[in-house]
């Protein structure tokens, strides 16, 4: 028997999950590229958490989770979202996640104004799950594989950060490995993620949902040596954005106020936004703004730029920010392979065809530790084939051999096909030539011979991309309209009579290409 977990990631979702299964009896060993929290896109976020409240029922926050979604989501999570979201907020408290109830969202109780909050947030997460006895975290550790035996997760294989290749096995394993939005060219994500837990997915048979669903947060930071971070809300009404001639975007656009514009209409936003940079550049200008806001959040994190934001308008433009798709879990967080369990971004089905704000946090911590629960029940009743650690044979020199500049190259480059072929607002034509341009890329990944961990994880990372991007691209051809987050040239409406349906792909290993499918919402 074993009671032992595994958890891929160590963002909100993976720490949540890694606490619940160790209140459940189980042994957990977290597994992360970077390390526990701060290397993970959790610490990039606003630490805003959308949910029931008071005055806001949980049919009400159903309504508008599956309204922003455009009735694409998942029924039974959003409900159990609805249901479980307060019980999971105490569950977190005591681990250092406090939050403090505003007027229209729950918000992580703050140190420090110039500091991310979600930094603050994943810091206190992080110190306190490294005090943990029956919980044990392996930075700089690289999934490859979910290792299966008789139709079912019994562990993973991979490379540690010394080079070596090591098989753990486990009575159950959690995927928490976030999204794909580093895959563009433009993004607010840390730059590693690219996809990889839902390729780890696709090639352990699961299928994909929902891919081309992909949410732009229009005011991303894009000057040179500037750091590629959101601005984040809310914004003083003296904020403005303007264009190369000084003219102010929001009232171009129809909305008279910023906040409005990123509350309700973030995605039609975003899409002017890219127009207008086509024609030049596009900026924040915050010139306006009294002296009192600079020492409050967020503007007092801007001094740590090397900017000067008070006098200067700041470039920006639109970002990738999150993805609505990925895999299905049932009502326990498994998976269709049992065993396997997932939370977080890479799970599909809460956010439906866009995202409502402060659901990403929300789904993490009620999705977390649903996961945590259930794979430590399983885990605990579960014979495992596999010893808890191998040792393979193979090892790689932890230093660079030789040059990493072609993958570097093909990374730029895949990042522009992304943002230019399926970007913000897409045409068949363009996906259509991504497509080609995509097939041409792959050809010269091909040709690369990784020598070096540095490289083979490069070169993973670059076929997680490229995967990704393939499924995207794939969906995005045959749906015809726009909804949500998807916005098409050649059909510019939602149609409801016909495409009130979700898009589910199936990876082909042999072939390595997507079968794509369409299943009525239900």
């Amino acid at each position: 028997m074993e009671d032992r977990v595994i958890i891929i990631g160590a963002g909100l979702a993976g720490i949540v999950a890694a606490f619940a299964a160790q209140r459940k009896g189980a042994e957990v060993l977290v597994l992360d590229r970077t390390g526990a929290g701060l290397g993970t896109n959790s610490a990039m976020a606003n630490a805003m958490f959308n949910g029931p409240r008071p005055d806001y029922t949980p049919r009400e926050y159903m309504t508008d989770t599956i309204k922003t979604g455009k009735s694409l989501n998942v029924p039974w999570m959003v409900e159990f979202a609805a249901a479980s979201a307060e019980d999971s907020f105490e569950f977190v408290r005591p681990l250092g996640l406090d939050l403090k109830q505003l007027p229209t969202i729950r918000v992580f109780q703050r140190e420090r104004q110039d500091i991310i909050l979600g930094a603050q947030m994943m810091r206190a997460l992080a110190k306190r799950l490294a005090r943990q006895v029956k919980i044990r975290i392996e930075p700089g550790f690289q999934v490859t594989e979910i290792l299966q035996r008789e139709g079912r997760a019994v562990g993973v294989s991979g490379w540690d950060r010394y080079g070596k290749e090591i098989r753990f096995g486990a009575g159950a394993v959690i995927l928490a490995t976030g999204g794909a939005g580093a895959l563009y060219l433009r993004n607010d994500n840390q730059k590693s993620t690219l996809g990889q837990g839902y390729v780890l997915a696709a090639r352990a048979g699961l299928a994909l949902w929902d891919l081309e669903f992909v949410q732009f947060y229009p005011l991303v930071l894009a000057g040179e040596r500037m750091p590629k971070v959101m601005l984040y809300p809310g914004y003083s009404p003296e904020s403005r954005v303007i264009n190369k001639h000084g003219e102010d975007v929001v009232k171009k656009f129809g909305i008279g106020d910023l906040n409005q514009a990123i509350r309700n209409k973030r995605d039609e936003f975003s899409a002017c936004l890219f127009a207008e940079n086509q024609n030049g550049q596009v900026f924040m200008d915050f010139t306006h703004v009294p002296d009192p806001a600079w020492t409050r959040y967020p503007l007092a994190m801007l001094g740590k730029y090397n900017f000067d934001f008070r006098n200067k308008p700041a470039p920006i433009a639109p970002g990738c920010h999150f993805f609505m798709g990925g895999v299905q879990i049932d009502r326990e967080g498994q998976t269709s392979l049992p065993g396997l369990f997932a939370c977080g971004e890479v799970v599909w089905g809460m956010h439906g065809a866009n995202r409502e704000g402060g659901n990403a946090l929300t789904e993490c911590v009620v999705f977390g530790r649903l996961a945590g629960n259930h794979a430590a029940i399983h885990a605990q009743i579960t014979d495992n084939p596999l010893s808890f650690r191998h040792e393979m044979s193979t090892s790689l020199p932890v230093s660079a051999c030789t040059s990493l500049w072609p993958h570097r190259e093909l990374l730029q480059r895949l990042r522009e096909i992304a943002w230019y072929r399926a970007g913000i607002k897409r045409s068949q034509t363009e996906l259509e030539k991504g497509r080609q341009e995509l097939a041409a890329w792959e050809a010269e990944l091909g040709k690369l011979k990784p020598q070096s961990l540095p490289a083979v994880r490069l070169n993973e990372d670059l076929r997680s991309g490229a995967m990704i991007l393939k499924g995207i691209i794939t969906a995005s051809l045959e749906r015809q309209e726009s909804r949500g987050a998807f916005l098409l040239e050649e059909y510019p409406h939602a149609d409801e009579n016909n495409w009130l349906k979700n898009s589910r792909l199936a990876y082909n290993a042999n072939s390595g290409e997507f079968n794509l499918s369409f299943h009525p919402v239900t």
